[in-house]
């Protein structure tokens, strides 16, 4: 259960498969960094993650577990600039799950294979984590400062950012350009694609070309994808080549040309960004100077 810490009222709750339990527990992340943290929790056959505003399903995996002292952790284990969650599971006392496959036994890391989860610290040393009473290389401080007088914290078991509680990738399009070398058949375009945020991504981000008005009628030029990781701070260029139609090969034709980031040529994206805004270019408008 989830309950207002103003005056103690249920905000939300959830059956869970649990009758043996301990001392276990559940912890919490804003893995999307949109400022909403997630619950994630651990009965004796799942391994959950819960919206925190209405307690939603937003994932699980089997994970059997007797349920005594340990609980999901959220940290970056491999220090690629994203969470990852920790779990221990065990068949004491469960020994399948809930399709009948055996059960598991083990320390397991989930992560999300686009890598749209944020950034988060890469430690977590105790039972009570939370946040203050551990420093970023596991030394522990003489004078621990309270958890809930510091900005941004209070948050019991909720890992974070060094730098705030909201680390995502924010990628924006840079420099449209276009070169005429080929006109009257051909016009390139160049873009240049930064990661203005907190978190990097992987690659794979889709990037599309367009040629038209975005607000009213346009065609889609050409999807890429980015090749590197971009951490942040770090961009990509690219470039592609327009063919003009044979109808439009006349004097005076203006041609108008936009880019946007994570767009697979539908105006659907995959990235989990800090700001969903920013994605598109103001239109580019040039003319073709080799059209007599």
């Amino acid at each position: 259960m989830v309950f207002n810490g103003e005056d103690g009222s249920e905000v939300w709750w959830q059956p869970t498969v649990d009758v043996s339990s301990r001392t276990t527990g559940s912890s919490v992340f804003d893995f999307e960094g949109d400022g909403r943290a997630e619950v994630v929790y651990n009965d004796e056959h799942n391994l959950h993650i819960y919206s925190g505003i209405d307690g939603s399903v937003l994932w699980e995996t089997c994970n059997t577990s007797g349920t005594l002292w340990e609980y999901p952790l959220t940290v970056d284990v491999d220090r690629d600039d994203h969470a990852e969650i920790v779990v221990v599971g065990n068949d004491y006392g469960i020994t399948h799950c809930d399709d009948g496959s055996p059960g598991t036994h083990g320390i397991y890391v989930y992560g999300d294979s686009l890598g749209n989860w944020v950034r988060t610290l890469p430690v977590w040393n105790q039972h009570t984590y939370h946040v203050t009473n551990v420093e970023v290389d596991g030394g522990i401080p003489l004078d621990e400062p309270p958890n809930w007088q510091q900005e941004g914290l209070n948050n019991f078991r909720q890992n974070v950012l060094t730098s705030g509680l909201h680390a995502a990738p924010d990628l924006i399009p840079r420099d449209l350009t276009t070169s005429m070398v080929l006109c009257p058949e051909t016009i390139t375009l160049t873009a240049f694609i930064h990661n203005q945020g907190s978190a990097g991504v992987f690659p794979g981000v889709n990037v599309a070309f367009y040629e038209g008005d975005p607000t009213g009628s346009y065609s889609l030029i050409a999807v890429v994808t980015t090749t590197r990781r971009l951490l942040p701070g770090v961009g990509e260029m690219f470039e592609v080549d327009w063919t003009i139609p044979v109808s439009r090969r006349t004097p005076g034709e203006i041609f108008s040309f936009f880019v946007v980031v994570d767009d697979d040529g539908t105006g659907t994206g995959s990235i989990n960004e800090c700001d969903e805004t920013n994605n598109q270019s103001a239109p580019l408008l040039t003319e073709c100077p080799g059209l007599h």
